[in-house]
């Protein structure tokens, strides 16, 4: 997400369409599935979500702020990805990133001393869903997707 004001004068159903299907479909093939993708068994697990992460933040460079949100964002995104082989979670997430980047910029931000710092309100938007995410990650998808395989588990012999 950049941190300035929005320029755009409407909301038009092109617009709509781009922010919730069209750019986080596209961007997350083009970063998650193929970065990701290409990487996986080369480099290890840290660098493939780094990297990924920085290459998704550069394509969202405006200022340094917003690189670091992005950045963050983005090596969380691959992690989910490297660890479960699917999409539609960064997908997801990312469509959900841009719906709250819907509420205009101008309401939600304010600019001291050079940073740019978010209402309240917002604020406390972006924690409550932090902490689902937290949640979802220790009830769910730790369980799920970071189980190790059992010490005992007989292979079978090639014949």
């Amino acid at each position: 997400m950049t941190v300035e004001p929005s320029t755009v004068s409407g909301i038009t159903l092109y617009y709509v369409l781009s922010m919730l299907v069209f750019a986080p479909v596209f961007e997350e093939i083009t970063v998650r599935y193929s970065w990701c993708g290409l990487c996986k068994g080369v480099f290890p697990t840290a660098f493939i979500c780094i990297a990924s992460g920085a290459f998704f933040a550069l394509m969202h460079f405006r200022n340094i702020q917003g690189f670091i949100s992005v950045f963050i964002g983005g090596v969380i995104f691959a992690y989910v990805y490297t660890k479960t082989g699917n999409l539609l979670y960064t997908m997801l997430a990312h469509a959900l990133h841009n719906a709250l980047c819907f509420i205009p910029l101008n309401r939600v931000y304010t600019k001291r001393n050079g940073f740019v710092l978010c209402k309240w309100w917002y604020a406390l938007i972006c924690a409550v869903l932090l902490a689902a995410g937290i949640l979802w990650y220790v009830k769910v998808f730790r369980k799920k997707y970071l189980q190790p395989a059992p010490e005992n588990q007989i292979l079978p012999e090639n014949g």
